[in-house]
Protein backbone atom coordinates (compact mmCIF):
# COMPACT_ATOMS: atom_id res chain seq x y z
CA UNK A 1 0.00 0.00 0.00
CA UNK A 2 1.30 3.48 -0.85
CA UNK A 3 0.14 6.96 -1.74
CA UNK A 4 -0.96 6.87 -5.42
CA UNK A 5 1.19 9.93 -6.07
CA UNK A 6 4.39 7.97 -5.46
CA UNK A 7 3.31 4.65 -6.92
CA UNK A 8 5.87 3.14 -9.28
CA UNK A 9 7.04 -0.24 -10.40
CA UNK A 10 10.20 -1.29 -12.17
CA UNK A 11 12.01 -4.31 -13.51
CA UNK A 12 15.45 -2.69 -13.43
CA UNK A 13 16.95 -0.68 -10.58
CA UNK A 14 20.35 0.18 -9.12
CA UNK A 15 21.51 -0.44 -5.58
CA UNK A 16 24.44 -0.40 -3.19
CA UNK A 17 25.26 -4.01 -2.32
CA UNK A 18 27.54 -5.66 0.28
CA UNK A 19 28.53 -9.29 -0.21
CA UNK A 20 28.76 -11.27 3.04
CA UNK A 21 32.36 -12.00 4.17
CA UNK A 22 31.48 -15.68 4.64
CA UNK A 23 30.95 -16.17 0.90
CA UNK A 24 33.53 -18.44 -0.70
CA UNK A 25 33.70 -16.67 -4.04
CA UNK A 26 33.09 -13.31 -5.63
CA UNK A 27 29.70 -12.27 -7.00
CA UNK A 28 29.83 -11.85 -10.76
CA UNK A 29 27.54 -10.22 -13.30
CA UNK A 30 24.85 -12.55 -14.60
CA UNK A 31 24.39 -14.40 -11.30
CA UNK A 32 20.77 -15.46 -10.74
CA UNK A 33 19.47 -14.73 -7.24
CA UNK A 34 16.35 -14.54 -5.10
CA UNK A 35 15.56 -10.91 -4.28
CA UNK A 36 13.73 -10.16 -1.03
CA UNK A 37 12.32 -6.65 -0.41
CA UNK A 38 9.70 -6.30 2.28
CA UNK A 39 6.97 -8.76 1.33
CA UNK A 40 8.22 -9.04 -2.25
CA UNK A 41 10.23 -12.06 -3.44
CA UNK A 42 11.27 -12.38 -7.08
CA UNK A 43 14.05 -13.87 -9.16
CA UNK A 44 16.64 -11.39 -10.39
CA UNK A 45 19.98 -11.25 -12.16
CA UNK A 46 22.88 -9.14 -10.92
CA UNK A 47 25.03 -6.77 -12.98
CA UNK A 48 28.05 -5.47 -11.06
CA UNK A 49 28.76 -1.85 -12.05
CA UNK A 50 32.17 -0.22 -12.34
CA UNK A 51 34.14 -3.42 -11.77
CA UNK A 52 34.23 -7.03 -12.93
CA UNK A 53 33.00 -8.65 -9.71
CA UNK A 54 32.18 -8.08 -6.04
CA UNK A 55 34.57 -9.74 -3.58
CA UNK A 56 33.39 -11.22 -0.24
CA UNK A 57 33.06 -8.51 2.43
CA UNK A 58 33.22 -5.71 -0.15
CA UNK A 59 30.54 -3.28 -1.34
CA UNK A 60 29.79 -1.99 -4.83
CA UNK A 61 27.17 -0.57 -7.14
CA UNK A 62 24.96 -3.12 -8.86
CA UNK A 63 21.97 -3.19 -11.15
CA UNK A 64 19.27 -5.75 -10.46
CA UNK A 65 17.08 -6.92 -13.33
CA UNK A 66 13.98 -8.67 -12.00
CA UNK A 67 11.73 -11.13 -13.82
CA UNK A 68 8.54 -9.35 -12.77
CA UNK A 69 7.82 -5.76 -11.68
CA UNK A 70 8.63 -4.75 -8.11
CA UNK A 71 7.78 -1.64 -6.13
CA UNK A 72 10.93 0.12 -4.89
CA UNK A 73 11.99 3.57 -3.72
CA UNK A 74 15.29 5.13 -2.67
CA UNK A 75 16.62 3.65 0.56
CA UNK A 76 14.54 0.47 0.54
CA UNK A 77 16.57 -2.40 2.07
CA UNK A 78 17.06 -5.61 0.14
CA UNK A 79 18.44 -9.09 0.69
CA UNK A 80 19.83 -11.49 -1.91
CA UNK A 81 19.79 -15.26 -1.56
CA UNK A 82 21.26 -17.81 -3.91
CA UNK A 83 19.25 -19.29 -6.80
CA UNK A 84 18.23 -22.32 -4.72
CA UNK A 85 17.28 -20.05 -1.78
CA UNK A 86 19.47 -22.09 0.60
CA UNK A 87 21.76 -19.29 1.85
CA UNK A 88 21.91 -15.51 2.13
CA UNK A 89 24.47 -13.85 -0.16
CA UNK A 90 24.28 -10.10 0.31
CA UNK A 91 22.32 -7.12 1.56
CA UNK A 92 21.97 -3.56 0.41
CA UNK A 93 19.71 -0.62 -0.31
CA UNK A 94 18.09 0.92 -3.38
CA UNK A 95 19.77 4.01 -4.84
CA UNK A 96 17.84 4.54 -8.11
CA UNK A 97 14.51 2.86 -8.92
CA UNK A 98 14.76 3.78 -12.60
CA UNK A 99 17.68 1.69 -13.85
CA UNK A 100 19.18 2.33 -17.27
CA UNK A 101 19.13 -0.22 -20.07
CA UNK A 102 22.02 1.57 -21.81
CA UNK A 103 24.95 3.64 -20.56
CA UNK A 104 24.72 2.13 -17.08
CA UNK A 105 28.51 1.73 -16.90
CA UNK A 106 29.49 5.28 -17.96
CA UNK A 107 31.63 7.30 -15.51
CA UNK A 108 28.89 9.95 -15.26
CA UNK A 109 26.27 7.38 -14.29
CA UNK A 110 28.54 5.68 -11.75
CA UNK A 111 29.40 9.01 -10.14
CA UNK A 112 25.72 9.90 -9.92
CA UNK A 113 24.88 6.57 -8.24
CA UNK A 114 27.70 6.88 -5.71
CA UNK A 115 26.49 10.34 -4.75
CA UNK A 116 22.95 9.01 -4.28
CA UNK A 117 24.33 6.93 -1.40
CA UNK A 118 24.29 10.04 0.81
CA UNK A 119 21.69 10.02 3.63
CA UNK A 120 20.67 13.70 3.38
CA UNK A 121 18.05 14.25 0.70
CA UNK A 122 19.12 17.82 -0.08
CA UNK A 123 22.68 16.63 -0.66
CA UNK A 124 21.38 13.95 -3.03
CA UNK A 125 19.36 16.56 -4.92
CA UNK A 126 22.36 18.85 -5.37
CA UNK A 127 24.51 15.91 -6.47
CA UNK A 128 21.86 14.80 -8.94
CA UNK A 129 21.79 18.24 -10.55
CA UNK A 130 25.56 18.23 -10.91
CA UNK A 131 25.47 14.88 -12.75
CA UNK A 132 22.37 15.47 -14.90
CA UNK A 133 23.29 17.70 -17.86
CA UNK A 134 19.64 17.90 -18.95
CA UNK A 135 18.28 18.61 -15.47
CA UNK A 136 15.64 16.62 -13.65
CA UNK A 137 11.88 16.31 -13.63
CA UNK A 138 10.59 17.21 -10.15
CA UNK A 139 7.68 14.75 -10.13
CA UNK A 140 9.93 11.94 -11.35
CA UNK A 141 12.48 12.67 -8.63
CA UNK A 142 9.80 12.87 -5.92
CA UNK A 143 8.44 9.45 -6.83
CA UNK A 144 11.88 7.85 -6.88
CA UNK A 145 12.47 9.16 -3.35
CA UNK A 146 8.99 8.31 -2.05
CA UNK A 147 7.96 11.97 -1.70
CA UNK A 148 4.84 13.94 -2.65
CA UNK A 149 6.39 17.38 -2.18
CA UNK A 150 9.69 19.10 -1.51
CA UNK A 151 11.08 18.61 2.05
CA UNK A 152 13.19 21.73 1.43
CA UNK A 153 13.01 24.81 -0.79
CA UNK A 154 14.93 23.89 -3.95
CA UNK A 155 15.08 27.46 -5.26
CA UNK A 156 17.03 28.46 -2.15
CA UNK A 157 19.95 26.33 -3.35
CA UNK A 158 22.58 28.49 -5.12
CA UNK A 159 23.16 28.14 -8.86
CA UNK A 160 19.91 26.28 -9.59
CA UNK A 161 17.68 27.24 -12.53
CA UNK A 162 13.99 26.29 -12.36
CA UNK A 163 11.07 26.68 -14.72
CA UNK A 164 8.16 28.94 -13.82
CA UNK A 165 6.17 26.20 -12.09
CA UNK A 166 9.19 24.44 -10.54
CA UNK A 167 8.61 21.24 -12.50
CA UNK A 168 12.13 21.19 -13.97
CA UNK A 169 15.46 22.00 -12.34
CA UNK A 170 18.95 22.24 -13.74
CA UNK A 171 22.32 23.38 -12.44
CA UNK A 172 23.27 26.80 -13.81
CA UNK A 173 26.63 25.52 -15.20
CA UNK A 174 24.66 23.04 -17.36
CA UNK A 175 21.93 25.48 -18.39
CA UNK A 176 24.19 28.05 -20.07
CA UNK A 177 25.82 25.68 -22.60
CA UNK A 178 22.49 23.93 -23.28
CA UNK A 179 20.80 27.27 -23.94
CA UNK A 180 23.60 28.16 -26.37
CA UNK A 181 23.22 24.84 -28.21
CA UNK A 182 19.52 25.52 -28.86
CA UNK A 183 20.20 29.04 -30.13
CA UNK A 184 23.08 27.84 -32.32
CA UNK A 185 20.96 25.04 -33.81
CA UNK A 186 18.13 27.45 -34.65
CA UNK A 187 20.59 29.97 -36.11
CA UNK A 188 22.02 27.27 -38.39
CA UNK A 189 18.52 26.17 -39.42
CA UNK A 190 17.41 29.72 -40.26
CA UNK A 191 20.61 30.27 -42.24
CA UNK A 192 20.12 27.11 -44.29
CA UNK A 193 16.35 27.52 -44.78
CA UNK A 194 15.68 31.25 -44.49
CA UNK A 195 12.14 30.96 -45.90
CA UNK A 196 11.03 28.30 -43.40
CA UNK A 197 9.26 29.28 -40.20
CA UNK A 198 11.63 27.02 -38.21
CA UNK A 199 11.99 23.36 -37.20
CA UNK A 200 9.09 21.66 -35.46
CA UNK A 201 9.46 20.99 -31.72
CA UNK A 202 10.71 17.42 -32.14
CA UNK A 203 13.13 18.25 -34.94
CA UNK A 204 14.53 21.14 -32.91
CA UNK A 205 15.36 18.68 -30.13
CA UNK A 206 17.04 16.32 -32.60
CA UNK A 207 19.10 19.21 -33.98
CA UNK A 208 20.13 20.76 -30.66
CA UNK A 209 19.95 18.12 -27.91
CA UNK A 210 19.15 14.71 -29.41
CA UNK A 211 19.81 12.80 -26.17
CA UNK A 212 17.58 15.00 -24.02
CA UNK A 213 14.37 13.25 -22.86
CA UNK A 214 11.29 14.67 -24.54
CA UNK A 215 9.56 15.61 -21.28
CA UNK A 216 12.57 17.65 -20.16
CA UNK A 217 12.90 19.17 -23.63
CA UNK A 218 9.32 20.45 -23.42
CA UNK A 219 10.05 22.09 -20.07
CA UNK A 220 13.31 23.57 -21.40
CA UNK A 221 11.48 25.13 -24.35
CA UNK A 222 8.90 26.66 -22.03
CA UNK A 223 11.73 28.19 -20.02
CA UNK A 224 13.50 29.54 -23.13
CA UNK A 225 10.23 31.03 -24.39
CA UNK A 226 9.70 32.72 -21.02
CA UNK A 227 13.24 34.13 -21.18
CA UNK A 228 12.66 35.43 -24.71
CA UNK A 229 15.34 33.24 -26.32
CA UNK A 230 12.96 31.40 -28.67
CA UNK A 231 9.42 31.69 -30.00
CA UNK A 232 6.88 28.90 -30.50
CA UNK A 233 4.78 29.38 -33.62
CA UNK A 234 2.10 26.76 -34.40
CA UNK A 235 4.33 23.92 -33.25
CA UNK A 236 7.49 25.35 -34.84
CA UNK A 237 10.46 26.81 -32.95
CA UNK A 238 12.21 29.96 -34.14
CA UNK A 239 14.47 32.74 -32.93
CA UNK A 240 12.66 36.01 -32.15
CA UNK A 241 14.64 37.86 -34.84
CA UNK A 242 13.42 35.40 -37.47
CA UNK A 243 9.77 36.26 -36.89
CA UNK A 244 9.39 39.37 -39.02
CA UNK A 245 6.63 41.92 -38.68
CA UNK A 246 5.14 42.93 -42.01
CA UNK A 247 5.60 46.50 -43.10
CA UNK A 248 2.52 48.44 -44.11
CA UNK A 249 3.21 47.96 -47.84
CA UNK A 250 3.75 44.21 -47.35
CA UNK A 251 0.56 43.92 -45.34
CA UNK A 252 -1.41 45.43 -48.23
CA UNK A 253 0.05 42.82 -50.58
CA UNK A 254 -0.57 40.05 -48.07
CA UNK A 255 -4.21 41.08 -47.73
CA UNK A 256 -4.57 40.67 -51.49
CA UNK A 257 -2.58 37.47 -51.98
CA UNK A 258 -3.84 35.37 -49.06
CA UNK A 259 -7.47 35.20 -50.34
CA UNK A 260 -6.15 34.11 -53.74
CA UNK A 261 -4.07 31.36 -52.13
CA UNK A 262 -7.07 30.24 -50.09
CA UNK A 263 -9.34 30.20 -53.15
CA UNK A 264 -6.75 28.15 -55.00
CA UNK A 265 -7.03 25.48 -52.30
CA UNK A 266 -4.71 22.53 -53.12
CA UNK A 267 -3.66 24.08 -56.44
CA UNK A 268 -2.88 27.74 -55.65
CA UNK A 269 -1.37 30.20 -58.15
CA UNK A 270 2.39 30.51 -58.46
CA UNK A 271 4.15 33.74 -57.51
CA UNK A 272 4.34 34.90 -61.13
CA UNK A 273 0.58 34.32 -61.57
CA UNK A 274 -0.22 36.18 -58.36
CA UNK A 275 1.91 39.11 -59.50
CA UNK A 276 0.17 39.13 -62.87
CA UNK A 277 -3.31 39.02 -61.34
CA UNK A 278 -2.54 41.83 -58.90
CA UNK A 279 -0.48 43.86 -61.40
CA UNK A 280 2.41 43.97 -58.94
CA UNK A 281 6.15 43.41 -59.37
CA UNK A 282 6.95 39.70 -59.07
CA UNK A 283 9.93 40.40 -56.80
CA UNK A 284 7.72 42.32 -54.34
CA UNK A 285 5.12 39.53 -54.16
CA UNK A 286 7.85 36.92 -53.69
CA UNK A 287 9.47 38.87 -50.82
CA UNK A 288 6.12 39.40 -49.09
CA UNK A 289 5.23 35.72 -49.25
CA UNK A 290 8.68 34.79 -47.96
CA UNK A 291 8.21 37.12 -44.98
CA UNK A 292 4.78 35.60 -44.38
CA UNK A 293 6.32 32.13 -44.43
CA UNK A 294 8.75 33.13 -41.67
CA UNK A 295 5.74 34.17 -39.58
CA UNK A 296 3.78 31.00 -40.34
CA UNK A 297 1.33 32.98 -42.47
CA UNK A 298 2.06 30.85 -45.55
CA UNK A 299 3.88 27.57 -46.22
CA UNK A 300 6.47 27.29 -48.96
CA UNK A 301 6.06 23.95 -50.75
CA UNK A 302 8.70 24.55 -53.43
CA UNK A 303 10.28 27.70 -54.84
CA UNK A 304 7.63 30.29 -55.75
CA UNK A 305 4.73 28.05 -54.65
CA UNK A 306 3.06 28.97 -51.36
CA UNK A 307 0.01 27.45 -49.68
CA UNK A 308 -2.47 29.05 -47.29
CA UNK A 309 -2.17 27.72 -43.67
CA UNK A 310 -5.82 26.63 -43.66
CA UNK A 311 -5.26 24.51 -46.77
CA UNK A 312 -2.10 22.94 -45.33
CA UNK A 313 -3.98 22.10 -42.12
CA UNK A 314 -6.75 20.45 -44.17
CA UNK A 315 -4.20 18.43 -46.15
CA UNK A 316 -2.54 17.34 -42.89
CA UNK A 317 -5.94 16.18 -41.63
CA UNK A 318 -6.45 14.21 -44.85
CA UNK A 319 -3.02 12.62 -44.43
CA UNK A 320 -3.92 11.58 -40.87
CA UNK A 321 -7.04 9.85 -42.23
CA UNK A 322 -5.05 8.04 -44.94
CA UNK A 323 -2.48 6.89 -42.37
CA UNK A 324 -5.27 5.71 -40.06
CA UNK A 325 -6.67 3.60 -42.90
CA UNK A 326 -3.49 2.21 -44.45
CA UNK A 327 -0.79 2.80 -41.84
CA UNK A 328 1.04 5.07 -44.29
CA UNK A 329 0.50 7.42 -47.23
CA UNK A 330 2.02 7.14 -50.70
CA UNK A 331 2.26 9.57 -53.60
CA UNK A 332 -0.44 7.59 -55.40
CA UNK A 333 -2.91 7.50 -52.51
CA UNK A 334 -2.41 11.19 -51.75
CA UNK A 335 -2.68 12.11 -55.43
CA UNK A 336 -6.01 10.31 -55.69
CA UNK A 337 -7.29 11.84 -52.44
CA UNK A 338 -6.58 15.47 -53.39
CA UNK A 339 -7.07 15.22 -57.15
CA UNK A 340 -3.65 16.58 -58.11
CA UNK A 341 -0.98 15.29 -60.44
CA UNK A 342 1.71 12.91 -59.21
CA UNK A 343 4.47 15.54 -59.33
CA UNK A 344 2.57 18.00 -57.12
CA UNK A 345 1.52 15.23 -54.74
CA UNK A 346 5.18 14.25 -54.30
CA UNK A 347 6.17 17.89 -53.71
CA UNK A 348 3.55 18.26 -50.98
CA UNK A 349 4.52 15.00 -49.26
CA UNK A 350 8.18 16.02 -49.37
CA UNK A 351 7.19 19.31 -47.74
CA UNK A 352 5.49 17.42 -44.91
CA UNK A 353 8.61 15.24 -44.60
CA UNK A 354 10.82 18.34 -44.47
CA UNK A 355 8.92 20.06 -41.69
CA UNK A 356 8.76 16.92 -39.53
CA UNK A 357 5.10 15.98 -39.87
CA UNK A 358 5.93 12.84 -41.89
CA UNK A 359 9.01 10.72 -42.44
CA UNK A 360 9.74 8.74 -45.56
CA UNK A 361 10.56 5.04 -45.48
CA UNK A 362 10.98 3.75 -49.02
CA UNK A 363 7.90 4.73 -51.00
CA UNK A 364 5.83 5.13 -47.84
CA UNK A 365 5.40 8.29 -45.78
CA UNK A 366 4.73 7.64 -42.09
CA UNK A 367 3.27 10.00 -39.52
CA UNK A 368 5.96 10.94 -37.02
CA UNK A 369 4.96 9.59 -33.59
CA UNK A 370 3.98 12.32 -31.15
CA UNK A 371 4.09 15.15 -33.69
CA UNK A 372 2.53 18.37 -32.39
CA UNK A 373 2.07 19.82 -35.87
CA UNK A 374 -1.46 20.30 -37.20
CA UNK A 375 -3.21 18.70 -34.21
CA UNK A 376 -6.62 17.13 -34.60
CA UNK A 377 -9.30 19.61 -33.58
CA UNK A 378 -10.52 18.82 -30.08
CA UNK A 379 -7.46 16.74 -29.17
Amino acid sequence: MCDPRIALSTQRFEAWLTLLPEEAKALRSGTLVHLHMGTQEVMASVAVLGQSSLEPGASALVQLVVQQPVHVWWGDPLVLRDASATRTLAGGLVLEPHGLLRYRQTPTRLTYLRQQHQPLIQSRFVAALQDMPFGLDAAHWWRANGLVDWPFVPTDIPHVVADQHQRWFIAAPHFGPMRALVVDALTAFHTRWPDEVGPDVQRARRLALPKMPETLWTLLLEQLVRMGDVVLNRGFVQLPAHSEQLREADQIIADKTLPLLLNGAVDPPWVRDLAGTLCLPEVQVRMTLARLAKMGGTYKIVNDLYYHPQVVTEMASLIRKLVAQEGHVTAASFRDAVGLGRKRAIQILEFFDRIGFLRRVGDHHLLRPGTVLFPVVGS
